[in-house]
């Protein structure tokens, strides 16, 4: 599932080949979404508009559109954006096509239909249902060891669902909070009341350090149908992975087989030597 770092890139992807461009025309193909897309909302007030910024809250993008809107897009776990030639045949599952000026087409291709495509008036987008409960940035300066402290001082929750929690930090997911955790040397499990303000401020340092690391790689892909950035090529962050999905593969630090447990119906990796549970991190 495309986590922040894919989104960033998509993000640039579109700020160098849409920015500045004007819509035409929309075809919604499939409106039948993880959320249902707004067909006329988009046939009425998209054609005509021009692309004048391309920003990123989270793992959604946002177009922010010259007549007052904003596209709002989120990958799901198979969206992605194509940029190609009117003229190239269609894939059973462009499901929104968005035609440019200059006879090519933006096509939101999302095999497994978990992604959204929305419309929004811009001046109401801190109110949308989807963003109005996010936390900050984890480059936000809003991010604080102090403050993530003092929220999560009486929790019994682990430190790891703390991570993943988006009105805590926005756009963090799986394989990043299992990499941060690592570099951290924080297991998954501990309670997130156990963390030190010390503690915190070594795992959002490693949060910054694995994101930016993973969005100058272009992302993670993990199989042949993964993430795919607007030129349909794949990302080189699954090549520095420490810990997630090697389980029963030598620890990089230290060669102890990595280990995985499930959380919340999610798997976590960790080193238990490295990492071990129930001490200062």
């Amino acid at each position: 599932m495309p986590e922040l770092p894919e989104v960033e890139v998509v993000r640039r992807g579109l700020e160098v080949s849409v920015l500045g461009r004007c819509f035409q025309a929309v075809r919604v193909r499939q409106p039948r979404l993880r959320f249902l897309v707004p067909v006329v909302a988009l046939q009425e007030r998209v054609p005509g508009a021009c692309v004048r910024q391309i920003a990123r809250r989270g793992k959604y993008l946002l177009l922010h559109l010259s007549q007052g809107d904003t596209l709002l897009v989120h990958l799901g776990m198979s969206g992605r954006f194509l940029l190609t030639p009117s003229s190239s045949p269609v894939d059973r599952h462009d499901h929104v096509i968005f035609l440019l000026d200059g006879d090519e087409e933006l096509r939101f291709r999302d095999p497994r239909r978990f992604g959204m495509v929305d419309l929004s008036r811009t001046d109401a987008l801190a109110q949308h249902p989807r963003l109005r409960s996010l936390g900050p940035e984890p480059f936000s300066p809003e991010l604080t060891p102090q403050a993530v402290c003092s929220r999560t001082a009486a929790s019994r929750r682990s430190v790891k669902s703390w991570l993943m929690d988006s009105t805590l930090v926005a756009g963090l997911g799986n394989i990043y909070a299992n990499e941060s955790l690592f570099r951290a040397k924080i297991h998954p499990e501990r309670p997130a009341g156990s963390i030190s303000e010390r503690d915190w401020a070594r795992l959002l340092d490693a949060v910054k350090e694995v994101l930016q690391e993973a969005i100058d790689s272009g992302g993670t892909t993990l199989e042949d149908e993964g993430f795919r950035n607007i030129l349909d090529l794949g990302g080189r962050f699954q090549l520095r992975l420490k810990v997630y999905g090697r389980e029963g593969q030598p620890c990089p630090v230290c060669g102890t087989a990595v280990q995985r447990t499930v959380q919340q119906g999610r798997s976590s990796y960790f080193c238990p030597s490295c990492q071990p549970n129930g001490l200062p991190g």
